[in-house]
């Protein structure tokens, strides 16, 4: 399987995917010449370049292409402190990053009504355009 497998770093060559919000590392596209039942992916990291990132915090995102959105498999990703690694399985190959989960989430929760915003407005239609 290994001679079938492509990993391609697309950091800055994927614009998308390397500006995630609480991205670990680079993200890496993932293709395979062969077809595959189950396929286990594991990212490695350094402790020390994780700059206060938890190591209980990581988790894996992947883009969903045919959604357009990214998918973090908070439940399925395994962290193994002792070996440092960062583990998912999986049934096919895309484009796959290391987050920290917290920022991932909290970005998220901030929730914008832009209703409330466009009333606040003595012109809504100059929100609009902006």
């Amino acid at each position: 399987m290994e001679k079938n497998v492509t990993i391609e770093n697309t950091y800055n060559k994927d614009v998308l995917s390397s500006n995630v919000i609480g991205m670990v590392g680079v993200p890496v596209n993932i293709t395979s010449d062969v077809e595959f039942d189950l396929a286990t992916i594991t990212f490695t990291y350094d402790e020390s370049l994780l700059n206060g990132t938890p190591e209980e915090n990581l988790a894996i995102l992947w883009y969903d292409e045919v959604n357009n959105e990214y998918v973090i498999l908070d439940s399925e990703t395994v962290v193994d402190t002792e070996n440092n690694t960062v583990s998912y399985t999986t049934t096919h190959f895309s484009t796959y990053l290391v987050i920290d989960r917290e920022i991932w989430y909290n970005c998220f929760r901030k929730r914008i009504d832009y209703r409330n915003a466009l009333g606040r407005q003595k012109n809504p239609m100059i929100l609009l355009l902006l």
